[in-house]
């Protein structure tokens, strides 16, 4: 983190010299979170406390010159947990310069990239590492360092990623939620390259879209943003598992195509580096009934199977719950000022039985404020399944009260 203090610093700076100072755009969101968890912990030593009240503040500020042609983005994060001191972290998820000209643009600094089309997990979103600690379904995303260069043709957008600082996943320790069986120790990171954080990886991806479709083909070689977990039994009476990263090649395929009120999707990935080479997939498809029954209401009824070939070791390669699973879901919006939102899905592991089921709505008042809901509950998940056991116990609900300004 101290890297990226010192490229904000230097971000800062860059403002400062900017050409119109008065120009410059200021956002952000600043919200309570209310988080109460249903039931007591599973494990020994895991906090007692069911209610965790937080705050977060994400300012923004950005700055276009040179008649548009170049602009300067600062996004930083930063929550406040009154009881989970794990979570009480800051991080930098936007910090760049960017120039833009007819057929190409680049991007240098600290920025945010997003793969993917499906709706229950984002299997070939890879650029930058998630953030376990603000939410376990690893979608929301650290800042990644990088320089970014793409190129727009005829034949579609051929884009070029040098990432050369890694960002390690964060996780609970002993005390918090949401932690397996054996608690993981990020102090002892393990690395399979002698450059560690500082390997360099690099990306390649062509984007077209054209008719109905939308594609993407890429390639990343370097640190696996997924980690494996090696066993420490230095102390036989506290284990821990130490998480290890290891320099892979993926190659990814995401497709989505539309028509009419239907839309289709695929994500599938193949990777080596870690035991074996294995290959993924999310494959599936969206409804919606727009306007139904002329009552102002879309509702989209959402289906996915999800695949994932590697082996069920950890020590062998990352965990991951989407061995053998079907999505189902339904999103519901109203087509009102408010934008009210909901969306409901369930996560059943066709093998073991497993079920997560997870809904999210939000609807917002006046021009600046929102309110948004998250349950999350996990069922029959059996001892041999690393992830959704160590969640067993901890369905919550919560409540979110933002500003956005």
């Amino acid at each position: 983190m101290g890297d990226l203090s010192r490229a904000c610093w230097v971000g800062l700076l860059a403002l400062g010299f900017s050409v119109d100072v008065g120009s410059v755009e200021f956002s952000g969101t600043a919200a309570f979170d209310s988080r109460v968890f249903l039931e007591d912990p599973a494990f020994p030593g895991q906090r007692t406390d069911t209610y965790y009240p937080s705050f977060l503040l994400q300012p923004e500020l950005r700055q276009e010159f040179n008649g548009g042609h170049d602009r300067l983005s600062l996004v930083s994060f930063g929550r406040f947990d009154v009881i989970d001191i794990e979570r009480r972290h800051w991080d930098i998820r936007e910090l760049n310069w960017q120039h833009v000209e007819s057929n190409w643009d680049m991007k240098f600094g600290v920025g945010k990239v997003f793969w993917g089309v499906t709706e229950s997990r984002h299997l070939v979103d890879i650029i930058n590492q998630s953030d376990y600690l603000e939410d376990i379904d690893l979608k929301e995303k650290l800042g990644q360092p990088m320089f970014n260069l793409n190129y727009s043709g005829d034949y579609g957008t051929l884009s070029l990623f040098a990432l050369p600082y890694f960002r390690e996943r964060n996780f609970e320790n002993r005390p918090g939620r949401f932690r397996p069986v054996i608690p993981i120790d990020t102090g002892q990171n393990k690395f399979d390259s002698s450059l560690g954080v500082w390997h360099p990886d690099l990306a390649l991806r062509w984007s077209k879209a054209f008719g109905g479709w939308d594609m993407g083909l890429a390639h990343f070689w370097g640190t696996s943003r997924e980690p494996r977990f090696d066993l420490n039994l230095a102390d036989p009476l506290h284990p821990s598992l130490i998480p290890r990263y290891d320099i892979i090649n993926q190659t990814s395929l995401d497709v989505q195509y539309t028509h009419g009120a239907w839309l289709w999707k695929l994500e599938a990935i193949t990777r080596s580096g870690q035991y074996r080479r294995f290959q993924a997939t999310v494959a599936g498809l969206e409804y919606t009934f727009f306007d139904l029954l002329h009552s102002g209401v879309n509702l989209g009824l959402l289906a996915e199977y999800l695949y994932d070939g590697r082996s069920q070791d950890v020590r062998q390669a990352p965990p991951t719950p989407y061995n053998n699973d079907i999505f189902l879901g339904l999103r519901l919006s109203l087509e009102d000022t408010q934008n009210t939102d909901l969306l409901m899905g369930l996560v059943q592991d066709l093998g073991s039985g497993a079920k997560f089921v997870n809904i999210e709505a939000s609807r917002r008042f006046g021009s600046a404020w929102k309110v948004e809901m998250k349950a999350r509950f996990f069922m029959d998940a059996p001892f041999q399944d690393f992830v959704l056991y160590g969640f067993h116990q901890d369905d919550y609900v919560q409540m979110r009260l933002g500003y956005y300004f």
